[in-house]
């Protein structure tokens, strides 16, 4: 499955999760209601051995924000069972659709 579709997958199942709309997911927002989940998704995606390259051009971001996403997200879920947990079901639902 080619990474664009994978990634596409992610986003999707993780927007769904967190209520919050793709699109605005995409954008520039910095609203932590929007900035978790995307985080999520290029932890996940990175998670997946997709190139962190590859992962800031679906977001349109730079590598820096990607490293510093995959950063956050593995440091919260390491001290945050609430987060690990929900990370964890989004990982349960993507084997459903991967």
């Amino acid at each position: 499955m080619a990474s664009n579709v994978k990634q596409r997958t992610i986003a999707e199942t993780t927007s769904e999760f967190y209520g919050v709309d793709l699109d605005e997911m995409k954008s520039p927002d910095q609203h932590r209601r929007v900035v978790w989940p995307r985080n999520v998704c290029m932890y996940l995606a990175a998670d997946l051995k997709i190139k962190k390259s590859e992962i800031g051009r679906f977001w349109n971001r730079d590598r820096t924000i990607v490293y510093n996403a995959l950063k956050k997200v593995g440091g919260e879920i390491e001290t945050d069972k609430s987060k690990l947990n929900e990370v964890r079901k989004i990982v349960s639902l993507l084997k459903k659709r991967l």
